[in-house]
């Protein structure tokens, strides 16, 4: 597949890559060419012998340009293969053949070094599609039988021997190893991998063998998820892409017939014809719009690659520039600025009883409960060493609460609703959880979720990049909103927020600020997702969220930060790439008109300049 100007060396719009023996015919007929021009400057050679030998070299390099020339002209197009083969019959044409070999082995030197510099960048984002295993093994009897992973259900159980990549998500169900998560999220601390531990697919094992049971399919299963982003990512181009292709669209015609006037009318008029080829010729290579269309992709394609080292994926570069522009970002509470595990907050003892008290029968009464809340409420009680019996009799009020009789006392634990419906009357505290001991209300507990690391370190970031508008949307209630908020340092906040409220939220945020993120995870999330200028998920969340979102933190909601810095680089190369080559390409072609620049320094203009800015891109993107 051809790049929008025909070339066919950039890495970003390749289908494939040249392979090593297309590489080194290459480099072998270049130096055969570069040999045969370097040859023919030796002083006892004569001047029939080193014009043959030029026409030669110009011969070698540039054949094969011109049978792609020549298909273009029959498609009615024009690219950098036509203005090169143009170029150098032009040179032929005026009896100057040094210059027709100088200019194609050069070009096709830049090109084949261009090739080399966008492998680099194109192997990042390759090597992704290297992390799905396509086999799961399964047990046949007592051996092992190796399956295509696609065939294999969900809730089947596989076994991943050490040292094999995980082909599918799933539970550790037996066997203990650590594993290597580094190709998902950019972090290279091993995990641990026991009995109940999610693994997900294109984790590494490591020396243990496990024994999972799948909780996706193949192609639902996180390896293949960010296979398909990353497919997706080629296909949707920034603005800027988009503009510069535009551009190229109608400059290369224009700048030919610039050159054609250039060459052909002075010559008519004033009989010189030499003179005024030449200059045609200068304006002409110089004006070769290659490296303006590909530096551009070749940026966006970097930067998307050295995003997804670190656990980043963005669908494609207009998100690269969303995420660059941002001026606010709004954060969802539950599963993205807070973990999914719940803790006790403040205790409250009423009618003689104390904290302690109140914790003890509360944690008497939800021990063998599996809910959430009643796992907070013994994780506290066993912190603080406060020892309880279990209950002979125990009942479990579905979606209120428990009752017990434990500790000589009948306890009765849950929420507002059930106190209610007992008649008994409760304070308005904001506690989740009240507890009832003998018939007497005894006290509350607050239940609260926990703040994820990093949270507030992250929102100190944000602010440091300059984005002073920071907000937190969520459908707990306020007292809960005002402590997250709090702890994570945001000042503005919406609480007992339903999912049409976040989006009407939304839209107020986005009246108020240029371009606005909004980072979540949920499937409540999905419309704030779409709305925003960016949509950002956390992990890998939901389906519904990880499709609609545009970027993808696989690596915690730490690389937000991250993200947003690496995006801004993105664009200052680009920028920096699109006045570096014009300024460059505008000297050279007033240069050459006036008579001052030599077809090399017009090789340059083109060839030159899209190696340096491919190298800046390459290189500075990646490294930092």
């Amino acid at each position: 597949m051809k790049h929008e100007c025909g070339c066919d060396s950039c890495g970003a719009a390749c289908a494939e890559e040249k392979n090593v023996h297309g590489y080194r015919f290459e480099i072998i007929k270049i130096a055969a060419a570069a040999l045969l021009f370097g040859l023919s400057y030796i002083p006892s050679m004569s001047e029939t012998v080193s014009c043959i030998m030029q026409a030669a070299a110009a011969l070698l390099t540039v054949y094969g340009s011109a049978i792609e020339a020549v298909e273009k002209l029959l498609e009615k197009t024009i690219n950098e293969d036509v203005l090169l083969v143009i170029a150098v019959i032009a040179s032929f044409a005026i009896g100057e053949f040094g210059e027709a070999a100088a200019v194609s082995v050069l070009y096709k030197t830049g090109e084949l070094l261009e090739d080399f510099a966008a492998d680099r960048s194109r192997r990042s984002i390759k090597a992704l599609s290297e992390i799905r295993a396509d086999t799961a093994n399964i047990r046949d009897g007592d051996t092992l039988r190796a399956v295509r992973a696609e065939t294999v259900e969900v809730g089947s159980e596989i076994v991943v021997l050490p040292h094999e990549r995980i082909p599918l998500d799933g539970v550790v169900l037996s066997g203990g190893s650590f594993t290597d998560a580094s190709a998902l999220t950019g972090e290279s601390v091993p995990l641990e991998a026991v009995p109940g531990t999610q693994v997900l697919s294109g984790m590494m094992n490591g020396e243990g063998t496990l024994v999972v049971r799948t909780t996706q399919l193949f192609g639902d299963s996180t390896s293949s998820r960010i296979i398909a982003m990353v497919e997706e990512a080629a296909e949707r181009k920034g603005n800027a892409h988009r503009i510069i292709t535009r551009i190229a669209k109608y400059y290369t015609p224009s700048v030919v017939g610039a050159a054609a006037l250039i060459a052909v009318v002075p010559s008519l008029i004033t009989g010189i014809w030499h003179e005024w080829i030449y200059k045609g010729l200068v304006l002409l290579v110089a004006s070769c719009p290659c490296a303006l269309v590909l530096s551009v992709p070749m940026s966006f394609f970097a930067g998307m690659g050295a995003a997804a080292k670190k656990g980043i994926l963005v669908k494609g570069g207009l998100f690269v520039e969303k995420a660059a522009a941002a001026s606010a970002v709004v954060f969802d509470k539950t599963g993205t600025l807070t973990t999914e595990k719940l803790k006790v907050g403040k205790t409250r003892g009423y009618n003689g009883f104390s904290e302690n008290d109140v914790l003890k029968f509360a944690a008497a009464a939800e021990r063998v409960s599996t809910h959430p809340i009643a796992a907070a409420i013994t994780e506290k009680a066993e912190l603080f060493d406060i020892s309880t019996d279990y209950g002979r009799e125990y009942e479990e009020i579905a979606g209120k609460g428990t009752r017990v009789f434990a500790l000589g006392r009948d306890i009765l634990c849950g929420s507002r609703r059930l106190m209610e419906e007992r008649g008994i009357s409760v304070p308005d505290d904001g506690a989740a959880v009240y507890v009832l001991v003998d018939g007497v209300l005894a006290g509350s507990v607050e239940i609260e979720s926990e703040t994820r690391k990093g949270a507030s370190k992250l929102v100190g970031r944000l602010r440091s990049l300059g984005i002073k508008k920071i907000v937190m949307l969520t459908g707990d209630g306020e007292k809960q909103a005002a402590g997250t908020a709090a702890e994570c340092g945001i000042d503005e906040y919406y609480a007992g927020l339903l999912p049409e409220g976040k989006l009407k939220a939304m839209e107020k945020i986005k009246s108020e600020s240029k371009t606005v993120l909004y980072v979540g995870d949920g499937i409540n999330d999905t419309p704030a997702l779409a709305y925003a200028d960016a949509g950002v998920a956390v992990g890998f969340g939901t389906q519904a969220a990880r499709e609609t979102a545009d970027i993808v933190l696989t690596g915690g909601i730490e690389r937000l930060a991250d993200a947003i810095a690496m995006f801004r680089r993105v664009m200052k190369t680009v920028r920096f790439n699109i006045f570096f080559i014009f300024a460059v390409k505008l000297t050279v072609m007033a240069l050459g008109a006036a008579g001052y620049a030599p077809i090399w320094a017009a090789v340059f203009a083109d060839v030159g300049v899209l190696l340096i800015t491919m190298l800046l891109s390459v290189g500075i993107l990646v490294k930092r």
